[in-house]
């Protein structure tokens, strides 16, 4: 069997939201499998073993909001229809 590498972050998670088990089971994944990844586990593991340890990639709010519109544009058509329109509707609120 061959593992091929793949690196990607997680979704969003807010302060004081979600388990502690569901970080520890994804760094535990990362622990046992990360180095079996072909070509570039043995350099990726240890720098997600480190950046989750260290409590992840931290993002403001402001930068979340400022990339919002491209997070949109990666979803399917039904979904991002239906979110593009609460943005738009939440943008129009927070101007009047």
């Amino acid at each position: 069997m061959i593992l091929f590498t793949s690196r990607f972050r997680s979704r969003f998670f807010i302060v004081g939201e979600g388990s502690t088990a569901t970080w520890l089971l994804f760094t535990s994944i990362t622990f046992v499998f990360g180095w079996w990844g072909f070509p570039f586990g043995l350099i990726f593991t240890p720098a997600a073993l480190y950046r989750n340890l260290r409590g992840g990639h931290r993002q403001t709010v402001g930068t979340i909001l400022a990339n919002i519109d491209a997070e949109i544009e990666k979803l399917s058509p039904p979904k991002r229809h239906k979110i593009g329109d609460i943005i738009a509707e939440a943008k129009a609120e927070a101007r009047a």
